[in-house]
């Protein structure tokens, strides 16, 4: 099984991944998890990955007035 996690963390969930019952399928081979963080995308010289809409939370409102 192979999954994939998309985040600002990678290196918190590859740690985290070292534990419990995941990190023991990570370790027999059952389970695959790859980590990939989407400032390695951007374009911008401050990697930046949220617009500037959403650093200021108008983008998680739903009312559009606030």
């Amino acid at each position: 099984m192979q999954i994939e996690v998309v985040t600002l963390f990678p290196e918190l969930i590859r740690s985290a991944l070292q534990f419990g019952v995941l990190g023991r399928a990570v370790e027999r081979g059952i389970v695959r998890v790859g980590c990939e963080d989407p400032r390695g995308h951007t374009k911008d010289v401050h990697r930046m990955s949220m617009t500037g809409r959403m650093v200021a939370g108008r983008a998680w409102c739903s009312s559009p007035n606030r």
